[in-house]
């Protein structure tokens, strides 16, 4: 019940009947702040990290990512050249007959070779032609590998089971023997 008739009155006893500032007003000033502060944060800390890095280690970075993404590029589309093949992996034997098994599958030719060498990545010969899923352990099983190693003396690799990564030249050779790879 209103005590006044008037909402014009600075003395008026009654409550209010809305909020002076509606929350969709009110909230959207500290969320944005907060955006732009972490925005900033982000940004500066990006400078300093970037900074710390000469050159030649930004510029070793940067194959190692191309090396790894082109390794995951070639096993998606040896796993669609499998799909499409009654399971079977494509020639492994020869990378011109690689490229071509694999040229349905929009893989950019770049991708066979690596980026620190410029030679075509090896390949496990001994799984050429055979069903991915009847490989034995493929986790310990190479597919693919870089010819040399990297400057760090490390090896990219790439497992059966899709696992791109860079191995130091023990876990290298034993990976090679588990593989069957001479």
């Amino acid at each position: 019940m209103n005590m006044c008739s008037s909402r014009k009155s600075l003395l008026c006893p009654c409550p209010p009947s809305r909020p002076a500032h509606p929350l969709w007003l009110v909230l959207p000033a500290p969320v944005a702040l907060l955006a732009v502060l972490f925005h900033v944060s982000c940004t500066s800390a990006q400078t300093v990290r970037s900074s710390l890095l000469s050159d030649d280690q930004r510029t070793l970075l940067q194959k190692q990512f191309l090396s790894r993404r082109q390794l995951k590029a070639l096993y998606y589309a040896v796993v669609q050249y499998a799909a499409d093949n009654q399971g079977k992996l494509p020639s492994l034997n020869a990378p011109a007959q690689l490229k071509q098994q694999l040229k349905p599958y929009r893989l950019h030719a770049a991708a066979l070779s690596c980026p620190f060498t410029q030679e075509a990545y090896r390949a496990n010969a001994r799984l050429a032609g055979k069903p991915l899923d009847k490989v034995k352990n493929p986790a310990d099983t190479l597919l693919f590998w870089s010819p040399r190693s990297m400057p760090d003396g490390n090896y990219l690799v790439l497992d059966a089971a899709g696992r791109d990564r860079r191995v130091g030249p023990e876990e290298f050779a034993r990976l090679k023997r588990t593989s069957g790879i001479p």
